[in-house]
C-alpha cells in the first residue's frame, strides 16, 4: 500500500466516524513530509455549524500550527472531492496536493465548480494563493463507496441516482 492509499484509508475511518456520531461519512487528513499533521471528520450536522466541513477542520488546525511556507508542502487527503467552500480554503493556504477516493460532479470543488484548478486566482492574487495544486483522484474509490454504503445504503443509492457522486 503507497502512501496516498494509506492516507484514504484514515479518511475513510473518519468517515466512519462521523457517521456513527450522527453525521455525514466525511473524513480528511493534512500531511506534512510524510505525517498527518491534523484531521477532521464532519462535524455539520452534531454542532449545527455549516462550516465544520471535514476539510475545514482540519486546515484550520494545520494553518494553527504551520507557517506558510510549511502549508505549500501540504497534501490533503479527503475520502470525497473538497466542496467548493474548502476547495477555495485549500486555494487560499496554498495546498500543494489534493488527494482523495469520490469524485462530486454536482458538488466538487474539482468536478463541478473547477476552483482547485482555477489559475485566475493564482495569476491575480499570487501573494494570497501561489500555485494551482496538484490533484490526483479516484484513489480507493471503491473502498471510499463502501463506507458510504455502511452509512446508508439506501441513502447511498439515492445519491448515486441523482449524479451526487462518480
Amino acid at each position: 500500500m503507497n502512501h496516498d492509499e494509506s492516507f484514504i484509508k484514515r479518511c475513510i475511518e473518519l468517515g466512519d466516524e462521523a457517521a456513527e456520531a450522527g453525521d455525514f461519512p466525511f473524513g480528511s487528513v493534512v500531511v506534512l513530509d510524510g505525517k498527518i499533521v491534523s484531521e477532521g471528520r464532519n462535524e455539520l450536522l452534531a454542532k449545527n455549524q455549516i462550516y465544520r466541513h471535514a476539510e475545514m477542520l482540519a486546515l484550520t488546525e494545520t494553518q494553527r500550527k504551520l507557517s506558510k511556507e510549511e502549508l505549500a508542502r501540504c497534501v490533503i487527503y479527503s475520502n470525497v472531492e473538497p466542496c467548493p467552500m474548502c476547495a477555495f480554503a485549500i486555494q487560499e493556504l496554498n495546498i500543494r496536493r489534493v488527494v482523495f477516493g469520490l469524485r462530486s460532479p454536482i458538488m466538487g470543488g474539482f468536478s463541478k465548480w473547477e476552483i482547485l484548478q482555477d489559475e485566475g486566482l493564482n495569476k491575480t492574487f499570487p501573494n494570497t494563493f501561489g500555485k494551482t495544486p496538484e490533484i490526483t483522484p479516484d484513489v480507493l474509490k471503491g473502498e471510499v463507496i463502501e463506507g458510504w454504503k455502511r452509512w446508508s445504503g439506501e441513502k447511498w443509492k439515492r445519491l448515486l441516482a441523482k449524479g451526487v457522486f462518480k
